[in-house]
């Protein structure tokens, strides 16, 4: 009857899990524009190095399928940085100049002297013009007591600073005769000021927009006075013309926020209406995204209408002739990765930097137009093209589905448990109901919780059934071994490798029906137990395959109902030696780098070598197969059943072991929540394709080897 039962809830638990599973597939399926979106400040200076001018350049970049370009709100820094006619100082710096007072008119030195602070700051222009548009900007967007104006052949404004604006430099270190330090030397030379937004240059606009571009606008914030900065904005946008789809905020606040009462009414207003995104630049480490106050909040807000955005930034420009490639093949590939494994659907492009180096651009047009006409190709086959950012559709797997495909998966770690550990139908009920009311309270009770471990346990029980359907069938092998050929070796191989591949690969797909939220999917909330999913498998591999083989039987000593509890006495009462302690260090050593290089937050990367060969599967292939998929794990497989059939039984630990690596990591593959469903899918199929195909040739020379050695042991024998 409890059979049965487990038939019906699993049976319904993996058709919840299909729905929930294509329902993503789909919203995943119209996400398919990505938006190239050109630096206006660095195409600016790439046209400075070059031949031809920025319009030109900005007419060559939409040639090759580039939509917009991003525009900065003017700030003093900006300006400044743009050649234009201004000086800036803070009044500290400027009070150390003796003879200060005589570069300012009588009532802007009485001024400063009466009424200003070390905090203020004072812009001086001749520009007529410039100060018209800096006395705008102000007057629009900021209250009167924040800035005063001085008109005369020098234009004078200054700005009312607090503490928590300026900006220190350490200029050196006070030492005694001893040689010890005593003090930092630190003085104020900056201010956050310069930072604030000042509206948008109607020239640059003006070019942007004549180039036949779109702009995308990058409002600043100041926090002091967020009041007025949405309203101004949203004139401005009316005056110029533009249209946002969705934005990318410059500085450390999106616009509008106010840090003590955090109220985001007013810009989530003026997006909802008009159907602007917001834009999640996608951190270095390539997990979640830059950190902005309000930026979080406002995307909830917007039901997670947001675009993710991949910033080419400095390392990433120097990336030209890389890896001995003869241009910008890297650049080209880390892009190809970013749009189609992340989910990017924006790229903030700076030009080609020459390789390492900060300073000098690639001016060579036929270089960008190869790159961008290869990448258009290559995104091409995942039905992936460049034009206006899409947007991913809102979705969630429903709490229902989810209490289903949690009856589902308390069905398979009872029949997981009982499979290593017998326990009585009556007791297996007491676990079914008690796992039951525990999956419908924690997603009705605690949701967020609730999801989180059902899928930090989905990602260990599935490795754990693998475990242990790859130990039964290859302990089948050994106990009941016949003289097999080579085909019928070669053809038990293949079929262990879809088992193994099948049950990891559904394991997969539950943990990325679990988190198909779009929160998860644009990568604000990511799986966290990549590192316990990885770990706690190994370790449960290990107790079932003493359960399952024994410690220190032979072949015929490792029967169905043999007990191991003497077993595992006996491995804990083993004597340790030195090459014990060896073997600890060196499998110590493998597993701390293998946990390492999980992710991208270690100084453990891929060798050079290694990236090239991930490139040349990238590609040849629609997907890229893990390497310790393709290359350790599903060919030893094969190599493992070939030596269970063989009876050496000492060598199955060891290569199941290895095995235990790759299943693992498909199903970690499916928790990178960023990477299109299919995309999981198909590297998980190439990699155990592939693999296969690799470990049937090891198989054919082990065999030979095999066959080499009886023949000489057979000479040897006969002399």
């Amino acid at each position: 009857m409890l059979k049965k039962l487990y038939i019906i809830i699993l049976v319904i638990s993996l058709a919840v899990v299909g729905v929930v599973a294509f329902k993503r597939i789909n919203v995943e399926a119209q996400h398919k524009s990505v938006e190239m979106v050109l630096d206006y400040d660095e195409a600016k200076l790439l046209a400075e190095q070059s031949d031809e001018s920025l319009q030109w350049w900005m007419a060559f970049f939409k040639s090759i399928g580039f939509g917009s370009v991003a525009v900065k709100e003017s700030t003093i820094e900006n300006l400044i940085a743009d050649g234009q006619d201004l000086e800036y100082t803070v009044v500290e710096e400027l009070k150390k100049d003796t003879y200060w007072k005589t570069r300012f008119a009588d009532d802007v030195t009485a001024y400063i002297e009466n009424k200003t602070d070390r905090y203020d700051v004072v812009l001086r222009t001749p520009s007529t013009d410039l100060f018209k548009f800096i006395s705008e900007g102000l007057s629009k967007r900021y209250p009167s007591e924040f800035y005063t104006l001085f008109e005369g052949d020098v234009n004078v404004v200054i700005l009312d600073g607090e503490a928590e604006d300026a900006l220190y430099s350490e200029t050196g270190f006070l030492v005694d005769e001893d040689g010890k330090n005593k003090r930092t030397l630190r003085s104020q030379t900056d201010s956050k000021l310069a930072w604030i937004g000042l509206g948008f240059d109607p020239e640059i606009i003006e070019t942007v927009q004549n180039s036949g571009l779109d702009v995308l606008p990058r409002p600043s914030n100041f926090h002091r006075y967020p009041e007025n900065l949405v309203e101004a904005f949203a004139d401005e946008m009316d005056k110029y013309g533009i249209e946002p789809k969705y934005f990318v905020f410059q500085g450390e606040e999106v616009l509008g926020y106010d840090l003590e009462t955090e109220n985001l009414d007013a810009l989530y207003a003026y997006m909802h209406e008009n159907d602007i995104s917001t834009g999640l630049i996608e951190s270095g480490v390539q997990r979640s995204q830059t950190k902005q106050e309000g930026l979080v909040e406002l995307t909830k807000m917007l039901d997670y209408d947001a675009v993710r955005i991949f910033p080419i930034v400095g390392y990433i420009q120097e990336r030209y002739q890389w890896y001995g490639y003869k241009g910008a093949e890297e650049i080209e590939n880390t892009i190809y990765r970013a749009v189609t494994e992340r989910n990017i659907r924006s790229v903030y492009f700076r030009p080609f930097k020459k390789k390492d180096n900060e300073i000098l651009y690639v001016t060579d047009s036929d270089m960008y137009k190869a790159s961008f006409d290869n990448l258009q190709e290559r995104l091409a086959e995942h039905h992936i093209q460049l034009g206006s950012a899409s947007k991913l559709q809102y979705n969630e797997p429903g709490v229902l589905n989810l209490i289903v495909i949690g009856y589902g998966l308390v069905v398979l770690s009872i029949i997981a448990l009982n499979s290593v550990i017998p326990i009585r139908e009556r007791h297996q009920a007491m676990l079914l109901s008690v796992g039951v009311l525990g999956v419908t309270a924690a997603n009705l009770v605690v949701p967020n919780f609730a999801v989180v471990l059902m899928a930090l346990g989905t990602s260990i029980l599935f490795p754990v059934l693998a475990a242990i359907a790859i130990l039964d069938i290859l302990k089948q092998f050994l106990i009941n071994r016949q003289i097999d050929k080579i085909h019928g070796i070669i053809l038990k191989g293949f079929t262990l490798v879809i088992i193994s591949a099948a049950i990891a690969m559904v394991g997969g797909i539950f943990i990325g029906s679990i988190l198909s939220s779009s929160s998860y999917l644009l990568e604000m909330e990511y799986f966290r137990g990549v590192k316990i999913s990885q770990l706690t498998p190994l370790v449960l591999f290990c107790v079932i395959y003493i359960i399952r083989f024994g410690y220190g039987r032979s072949v015929n000593a490792i029967e169905e109902d043999s007990n191991y509890v003497f077993d595992l006495k006996r491995l804990l009462n083993e004597r340790i030696k030195v090459l014990h302690v060896l073997i600890v260090g060196a499998v110590g050593i493998v597993g701390i780098i293998y946990i390492a290089r999980t992710g991208h937050e270690t100084s453990i990367q891929p060798t050079n070598i290694e990236m090239i060969f991930r490139n040349f599967l990238e590609y040849n292939f629609i997907a890229r197969p893990r390497s310790k998929e393709l290359l350790l794990a599903f060919p030893s497989v094969m190599v493992a059943v070939y030596m269970a059939s063989k009876g050496w039984k000492a060598s199955i630990f060891p290569m199941t072991a290895v095995i235990m690596i790759g299943v693992t990591s498909v199903v970690n593959t499916f928790s990178h929540l960023r990477a299109p469903m299919y995309l999981s899918i198909a590297r998980t199929i190439y990699g155990a394709g592939l693999g296969a195909l690799i470990g049937v040739v090891l198989v054919l020379i082990l065999n030979l080897l095999v066959h080499a050695a009886i023949n000489l042991r057979g000479r040897h024998a006969d002399e």
